[in-house]
């Protein structure tokens, strides 16, 4: 079932059963299974994953609109003359900030695709990180030049949304070759500051006023002066080009290293383990 409650209310006024769908591969019953849920759309549609491998659309009242399967080669909704992949359970689905009809759904086969629920095709597939088993989730930076996502592997891994243009980012309906295309999407930035399976990554929403934060406060207080100020032990990313100070990098791109504040934004990195520790990485702030 989907539930939409009224919170005021403190009621549910809309509920719905997805529709199956067989398969030899699945139990009926695991097909069903609901692992995803999220509003997009201004909040004008509901999008929900399932365990194989489908994102369904319905209007805020819970009708239905259509079905996209991730394992349709390219995320053709046509059937014909496309041989299905073994379903992958989708994990995450997660909106662009600046474009309402981007979504990034994240599946256990170690792909992150980014679709346009108004076309329903697929625009991009992110490939590098490892999702077989776990219930990792991709989401964007706040400005939506970068996605982030955790890693079975011990690693959290960033891409840049868009392919590099000349020094500029290209607009989001720039067509690429397929061979461009494939080449973009093998492109990523690793990090490792965990040693063992990364569960959770995101960037910080607002990192300016954590940032401004931190700063007035380190003028009252020693200890938040001395934290912010220790290189050895608080890791960052490089102003001017991607590196980290006191952990391990690693990159395989096919362009230049993704250099995070070429524009001078502002980036804070959280990461969580499956041991439930915590890392918090900033690019360096230069006042």
């Amino acid at each position: 079932h989907i539930r939409l409650w009224n919170i005021p209310d403190k009621r549910v006024v809309h509920w719905t059963l997805i529709p199956s769908q067989a398969s030899s591969q699945i139990t009926p019953a695991e097909a069903n299974l609901i692992t995803a849920v999220h509003f997009c759309d201004d909040g004008r549609k509901v999008t929900a994953g399932t365990f194989d491998g489908r994102f369904l659309f319905y209007t805020d009242s819970l009708q239905y609109d259509t079905v996209i399967n991730i394992s349709d080669k390219d995320g053709s909704r046509s059937h014909r003359s496309r041989k299905r992949r073994k379903p992958s359970k989708i994990t995450g689905i997660e909106s662009m900030n600046s474009h309402n009809s981007k979504v990034l759904i994240t599946s256990n086969d170690s792909r992150i695709r980014l679709y346009n629920i108004r076309t329903k095709e697929i625009e991009r597939k992110y490939r590098g990180y490892s999702n077989t088993s776990s219930q990792i989730r991709a989401s964007f930076s706040y400005d939506d030049r970068y996605i982030i996502s955790g890693s079975e592997d011990s690693w959290f891994y960033i891409w840049r949304t868009e392919p590099n243009n000349n020094g500029s980012d290209s607009p989001l309906n720039a067509k690429l070759t397929r061979k461009q295309r494939r080449y973009f999407d093998r492109a990523y930035e690793r990090i490792r500051v965990h040693n063992t399976m990364v569960t959770s990554a995101i960037f910080a929403p607002n990192p300016h006023v954590i940032m401004n934060y931190l700063y007035s406060s380190s003028s009252s207080s020693p200890s938040i002066n001395r934290s912010i100020s220790s290189t050895p032990t608080t890791p960052y990313l490089d102003h001017n080009r991607t590196r980290v100070t006191g952990a391990c990098a690693s990159s395989n791109s096919s362009e230049a290293p993704i250099a995070m504040n070429n524009t001078g934004s502002i980036y804070m990195m959280v990461t969580a383990d499956s041991k439930g520790q915590l890392k918090l990485l900033v690019n360096r702030y230069h006042r």
